[in-house]
């Protein structure tokens, strides 16, 4: 058995991806409880982790999901100071923001969330993203 190792206090320890029959799961563990929000910018989703401000070292790496049959084509994340609201930009606190990147063409929609203390006592919060609708056959003429 490997020995768990811990995230420091209010440091986001790991994300994960995973994909299944076109829709991709995104999840983030830490130590502690955080708060969540998302939002929709351009062709991407912005996710911030309030009650996080550090990430581990494996976390600074952006991860390629491009390869895998889902929606979303790269994932990065990075320690943001807070921010007041400008105009055309809206204020966020102190943080972890992390960006999922659609694919081009994929209709971009923020992830169903939740959260869970898994048995290995670290907190995770769940986003789930659907996979994009077929496009709809062309209808035939019924000439």
């Amino acid at each position: 058995d490997a020995k768990l190792t811990r995230p420091p206090a209010h440091t986001l320890g790991w994300i994960g991806f995973a994909a299944t029959d076109g829709a991709a799961e995104v999840f983030f563990q830490a130590a502690q409880p955080f708060q969540l929000t998302q939002r929709v910018e351009g062709g991407a989703v912005i996710v911030s982790l309030a009650g996080l401000t550090k990430l581990t070292r494996n976390v600074k790496r952006p991860l390629d999901t491009r390869f895998f049959d889902a929606p979303i084509d790269r994932i990065t994340a990075k320690a943001v100071k807070k921010a007041r609201a400008r105009k055309g930009q809206p204020g966020h606190p102190a943080g972890v923001e992390v960006r999922i990147a659609f694919r081009a063409g994929t209709p971009v929609s923020e992830g169903v969330v939740r959260t869970a203390t898994e048995k290995d006592g670290l907190y995770y919060a769940y986003l789930t993203f659907a996979a994009a609708a077929p496009a709809p056959e062309p209808a035939a003429s019924g000439d």
